[in-house]
């Protein structure tokens, strides 16, 4: 089975756990992913930090947020959306 390489876009929703052995998907989904694109993590207790930097040390260039209301301004409103 080929993987899609870049299918689309993401917002990692991961309060309280991001920074924790809890939140192994969404850390994956910062340092690993190749069918994403990762725009934001929100994590209240992170927020205004960069995602990698919480992981590891690295920037990722993946801001956090306390919530999608507060999102970063470079980021999209995050109302639902159909295809």
């Amino acid at each position: 089975m080929k993987t899609m390489i870049g299918d689309g876009t993401a917002v990692v929703l991961c309060d309280g756990v991001f920074g924790t052995t809890e939140g192994k998907t969404a850390h994956g989904l910062v340092r690993h992913t190749e069918r994403y694109r990762v725009l934001a993590v929100i994590d209240r207790s992170l927020a205004g930090r960069d995602a990698g930097e919480v992981l590891d040390g690295s920037p990722a260039g993946v801001p956090s947020s306390s919530s999608p209301a507060s999102r970063p301004a470079r980021l999209p409103s995050m109302t639902a959306r159909t295809r």
